[in-house]
């Protein structure tokens, strides 16, 4: 099944002119008079990158109004910002706004070397694949009650809603080791409150005034109760590992950091959450009821395995990760469907990338998942094939080629959880439950709120098998 078709390949690049100081001058997208390329980076962001990349090579500028920024795209790119140029970005300016809103200096995603480096290692083992594997169980459980209060009544429901509230849940569990019956009206609060945040304080795309408006404003009440509840309660009994009180001890042993950093400590990985693998959840769904030979075709391998095996449920996270059709499908959702498909930083210093030379202070976007759309990594790179990362073809082993999490020092800190879950989850589903679309047939658009997702029009109906 093809994916956008405006993803096709265009003409060759030509070669780039020389500036009269010998690097290569950086070519420019074209954009409209006064507004620039805005109006295309709010429309379709990837599209349009992808798009300039096959039209003016590996090495290009967008402009607005207010932003100028060099886009850096392909294989080496992905290489130079995790080897020898990982020193030459720093993510301050990026997420500046968050900083400021929530006076957290020391959020990970807007440190950088030795603070960052020291951060991942204190908050790196609650985070991890061995966290999500010894609670498989647990997250099946919650697949089940999740599901089925969505499902009761028989009605077709917005599938970006049960995602949402569905990884929330999964999350917390993960996090804590207690289970939460995780309310619909949080999980929407969660998500209204990250998605005008970031709307606006990240990307730009909105104005400050959106963060004045009622439904913001009660979002953000909800969420913040929520977090305050947290807190209240881990700051009395301490939990007795995980995520959690990891961020306890980093805020107690240091006493520079504010009180509101660790509320914002405690929120951050619900956003991260919504705004990765809710998503890819999404994306992965769509293609099943698309596709029903597909789904039949992972289903019946997972079956095969829990017969083989003599199970009850579903297999080990070990075993899943070796069923090749069921980890084909959710690579390949990863790949054909990139949620963090670029990675925004700023330059610290003067460099040069393949003759350009880039400096210091410029605002600079590194394209990573440029490369899923690329033939020569991915055979037809368009297709939705699930036997890419399968041997002999093992297409997502190129060092660089595939980069679902990100690349570089700042790289997802939960991709091996997020994966683990992932595969739990999708098993569960696919054991347990019949999916079908509400409107069969219709594929929706991918929209950008704030990053890649479906609209919440897309709704199916479950059922037990």
């Amino acid at each position: 099944m093809r994916a956008d078709q405006a993803l096709a390949p265009r003409n060759p690049v030509a070669a780039p002119p020389t500036s009269r100081q010998g690097a290569l001058s950086i070519p420019q997208a074209r954009g409209l008079p006064l507004l620039g390329c805005i109006p295309f980076l709010l429309a379709n962001p990837l599209q349009f990158l992808l798009t300039q990349r096959r039209r003016l090579g590996p090495v290009f500028r967008v402009r607005a109004p207010g932003r100028d920024m060099v886009v850096l795209s392909g294989v080496e790119a992905n290489r130079f910002m995790s080897e020898e140029g990982k020193d030459c970005f720093v993510s301050a300016r990026f997420w500046g706004g968050v900083v400021r809103e929530w006076q957290c200096p020391h959020f990970i995603s807007a440190t950088d070397g030795a603070v960052h480096i020291d951060e991942r290692r204190a908050l790196k083992p609650s985070m991890s694949r061995t966290v999500a594997d010894a609670r498989q169980q647990g997250l099946v459980e919650i697949v089940h009650e999740t599901v089925g209060r969505y499902a009761r009544g028989g009605s077709p429901f917005s599938m970006r809603e049960l995602a949402r509230t569905l990884t929330n849940a999964e999350l917390y569990y993960l996090l804590t080791g207690e289970r939460l019956k995780l309310s619909p009206a949080l999980g929407k609060a969660l998500a209204e409150y990250q998605r005008i945040t970031f709307n606006v304080l990240v990307l730009g795309k909105w104005p400050r005034l959106m963060l004045k408006t009622p439904g913001y404003l009660l979002s953000r009440r909800r969420a913040l109760a929520f977090i305050a509840r947290l807190r209240k309660r881990f700051e009395a009994e301490p939990p007795a590992d995980g995520y959690f009180r990891a961020a306890l001890e980093r805020h107690r042993s240091d006493p520079a950091r504010r009180a509101k950093e660790l509320d914002f400590a405690f929120l951050a990985p619900f956003w991260a959450g919504l705004d990765t693998l809710g998503s890819s959840f999404v994306f992965l769904v769509q293609q099943l009821v698309l596709d029903r030979s597909l789904l039949e075709r992972v289903r019946s391998e997972l079956d095969d395995a829990i017969r083989k095996e003599g199970l009850s449920g579903i297999p080990s996270p070990e075993t899943l990760r070796k069923l090749p059709l069921l980890y084909g499908l959710c690579m390949e959702t990863l790949r054909l469907y990139p949620v963090a498909f670029a990675s925004g930083r700023t330059a610290a210093r003067d460099f040069t990338f393949q003759g350009y030379r880039i400096a210091k202070g410029q605002d600079v976007m590194i394209l990573t998942s440029a490369t899923h759309f690329e033939n020569r990594y991915f055979k037809d790179p368009l297709e939705f094939d699930i036997e890419r990362y399968s041997a002999p073809r093992n297409e997502h082993r190129t060092k660089y080629a595939f980069n679902p999490f990100g690349r570089g020092p700042h790289i997802c800190l939960g991709a091996a959880m997020a994966e683990s879950m992932m595969l739990t989850t999708v098993a569960t589903l696919l054991r347990d439950y019949e999916l079908e679309a509400a409107v069969p047939g219709k594929r929706y658009p991918m929209i950008f709120d704030p990053s890649p997702t479906l609209p919440a029009a897309f709704a199916v109906s479950v059922r037990r098998r």
